[in-house]
C-alpha cells in the first residue's frame, strides 16, 4: 500500500473539523489573538498551508482550524492544505510532496519554524515510514 502526501488547494467549507478538533475556532488562541489573525488575514490572506490528514477517503483538520474558520467566514474559495494519508492513497490533485525540501520550494522559507511546518515533518515522517513497512512487508 502506498501512503500519499501532497500540496492542494482546498475549499475550507468542503472539510469536516472532527475527529481531531472539536474546540471552537478560537478556543485555545483567545479571543483577541483570533480576531488579530482574522484581520490579518484579511488584509494579507493565509501565508501558511493548514494540514490535513486523509482517514479512510476523508480528510480532516489537524493544523490550522482557525485559519480555516477564518477563510470561511471570507468566503474565500480556496487555501493551501497540506493533505496526507497514514491508512492508504489518496485522491486529491495537488504536487505531491516527497521531501521536505518541496515544502520550502513550495510555501518559502519564511514557513520553517510554523507551528504547521513542524506538523508537515511529522506527516512526512509517518507517512514514509508507513511506506517503508509496507513495503516490508
Amino acid at each position: 500500500m502506498i501512503y500519499d502526501i501532497y500540496s492542494a488547494k482546498i475549499n475550507p467549507n468542503d472539510y469536516d473539523r472532527k475527529p481531531f478538533n472539536t474546540r471552537s475556532a478560537s478556543q485555545g488562541m483567545g479571543y483577541v489573538n483570533f480576531m488579530n489573525l482574522y484581520r490579518d488575514i484579511k488584509k494579507n490572506g493565509i501565508k501558511y498551508p493548514i494540514l490535513m490528514e486523509s482517514v479512510k477517503g476523508k480528510s480532516f483538520v489537524k493544523i490550522g482550524m482557525q485559519r480555516v474558520a477564518i477563510a470561511s467566514k471570507l468566503k474565500l474559495k480556496s487555501i493551501d492544505a497540506v493533505v496526507y494519508s497514514t491508512n492508504g492513497k489518496i485522491e486529491i490533485d495537488g504536487l505531491p510532496i516527497k521531501e521536505l525540501n518541496d515544502i520550502v520550494r513550495i510555501y518559502g522559507s519564511n514557513i520553517i519554524g510554523e507551528p504547521v511546518f513542524l506538523g508537515i515533518i511529522d506527516a512526512i515522517i509517518r507517512t514514509y515510514k508507513n511506506n517503508s513497512s509496507s513495503i516490508s512487508n
